[in-house]
């Protein structure tokens, strides 16, 4: 809380009113994109659970799609066939309140135009990856890659996040981005972390309260969405509550159960850690 206090007064007093315009326009640009992949993310994770439930094997199942339409959340289950019917439908009106709250569909039907785009869209991201013509993208052991479409501004973006395979851990990194134009024709592919950091639900020897990390991508020297999305998916689970990350621009703070981001210049970071030797 002392930290936070001299936060708040360093930024009112040595930020200028461009600089605090920028951090607001990056606090909420990165905010809105991580609640779209977390909603995304949250809507997979959950109505697994409620088909596994339900059905106790999943072996009919071909894959799963996630999206938001208008202001609800929608999870998808299709067929092994190439068509990809639709088998099973959850649909959440308000996942980030009321994830409980869901009406699951069992009749089958064909994808939509907008589950076509994005099914598609997603497999092209996944086969860029599996050719990999460039070595351009790292494979570690026991690393999975989730693949997640977004329509934003009628285009569609793929993201890949890395999912553990192994139970206690949380990754962050070897994360990528997939940008398509209006006809769905691959773009271009970035990286949003140069490596993969692998943190422990609990410590092993003390508490961890906070992890820190560093960002050297021009294009992310803040927390980055898929870091976010990442940090509110596993935050029942792990110990700690704020993840920092640190760049030659930036330092950012997230708490991950009151989900608030906060962004300061590295200036006024440097300042505040020069007070507390003082």
């Amino acid at each position: 809380m002392r930290i936070l206090l001299i936060v708040i007064a360093l930024l009112t007093t040595t930020a200028g009113f461009s600089q605090q315009s920028k951090i607001k326009r990056l606090r909420k640009e990165t905010m809105s994109l991580a609640m779209e992949l977390y909603k995304s993310e949250l809507a997979s994770w959950h109505s697994t659970d409620i088909l596994v439930d339900k059905l106790g094997s999943m072996s009919t199942i071909g894959g799963y799609l996630s999206y938001s339409e208008n202001d609800e959340t929608i999870a998808i289950y299709y067929d092994q066939s190439e068509d990809k019917d639709v088998l099973y439908e959850v649909r959440y009106p308000q996942i980030l309140k009321l994830k409980d709250v869901y009406e699951l569909d069992t009749i089958p039907r064909k994808p939509t135009e907008l589950e076509n785009r994005l099914l598609a869209t997603r497999e092209k991201a996944r086969d860029v990856v599996q050719k990999n013509e460039d070595s351009f993208f790292s494979y570690y052991k026991n690393v999975g890659w989730n693949f997640v479409p977004l329509l934003l501004n009628n285009k569609v973006t793929v993201y890949s996040i890395s999912g553990p395979q192994e139970s206690g851990k949380v990754l962050i990194g070897n994360d990528y981005k997939f940008e398509f134009d209006k006809k769905d024709r691959f773009v271009s592919k970035s990286k949003i972390h140069n490596t993969l950091l692998v943190y422990p639900y609990v410590g092993e020897d003390k508490k961890l309260k906070q992890v820190v990390h560093s960002h050297i991508i021009d294009d992310y020297p803040i927390l980055s969405a898929t870091d976010i999305c990442t940090l509110m998916l596993y935050e029942p689970y792990v110990e700690w509550k704020q993840h920092t990350v640190i760049s030659d621009s930036y330092v950012s703070i997230f708490d991950l159960k009151e989900k608030q981001l906060i962004i300061m210049t590295r200036k006024v970071w440097d300042k505040i850690n020069k007070l507390d030797k003082d």
